[in-house]
């Protein structure tokens, strides 16, 4: 798992979690800047028809940018420790992405080989390693912009929504693909894909590269040492 394909992950995956940050900051900045323009006056019409906007949007993009928001009150909360900030990151993970459908999709046809315990540890890691992983990457937001562009459905149970993230300073702005997934009255996001690079298909190809060079328990023992676990024993088949 090389360094520059983790970071890479880390951004995907933070412009996930900030996607509602940066839709909610973008529309407070555009208020603040018509009320002093104008007025409350128009900075009400102004506030009305961004809350039109939101009520319109699909489900599936509510359910993101509600994420979102939870993420920067997560963010902007000063009143708590390091730890406990990802350990509630962990939590708005959990919410926000189906993390036991990745792992196994991650694991591709080695997930049919491995046993019932390594099935078990690799979960219980997986998850762990992909909050440890990018939860200090959430520090980086800087007042970047978002917008839904566009969606589309993907399957039965599957949508993709479309949008793009402007950089501050004038930087090329970043199209980002979230496929979500409905499960009965809920919904999850399953991959991210930005410039056409899969979240979930890198990390697989990731994945397997180790388990060809050391097997499953040899990917279980990289993700006890990246996530400082040592209380789960390697299991055997």
């Amino acid at each position: 798992m090389s360094e520059y394909s983790v970071r890479i992950k880390a951004v995907i995956v933070a412009l996930a979690m900030n996607a509602g940050i940066f839709a909610a900051c973008a529309q407070a900045q555009t208020h603040n800047h018509t009320r002093g323009q104008t007025g409350d006056q128009t900075g009400d019409q102004t506030r009305d028809q961004t809350r039109g906007q939101t009520e319109s949007r699909s489900a599936q993009s509510r359910f993101i940018l509600e994420i979102g928001n939870r993420a920067i009150s997560l963010l902007r909360t000063k009143q708590i420790s390091e730890a406990d900030r990802t350990a509630r990151f962990g939590e708005l993970l959990q919410t926000g992405f189906d993390l036991d459908y990745i792992g196994r999709f991650v694991l591709g046809r080695h997930w049919r080989a491995a046993s019932d315990p390594q099935r078990a540890a690799y979960l219980d890691l997986f998850s762990q390693f992909v909050v440890k992983t990018y939860a200090s990457r959430l520090q980086g937001y800087s007042g970047e912009s978002f917008a839904i562009v566009s969606e589309r459905v993907a399957g039965i149970k599957d949508s993709v929504v479309r949008t793009r993230i402007g950089r501050p300073g004038g930087g090329a702005a970043i199209d980002a693909d979230w496929r979500v997934r409905k499960y009965h009255d809920s919904y999850r996001i399953v991959d991210v894909m930005v410039a056409g690079i899969s979240m979930v298909v890198t990390q697989r190809q990731e994945f397997d590269a180790v388990i060809r060079r050391v097997g499953i328990d040899g990917l279980i023992a990289e993700l006890r040492s990246r996530t400082g676990n040592h209380t789960t024993a390697t299991a055997n088949n």
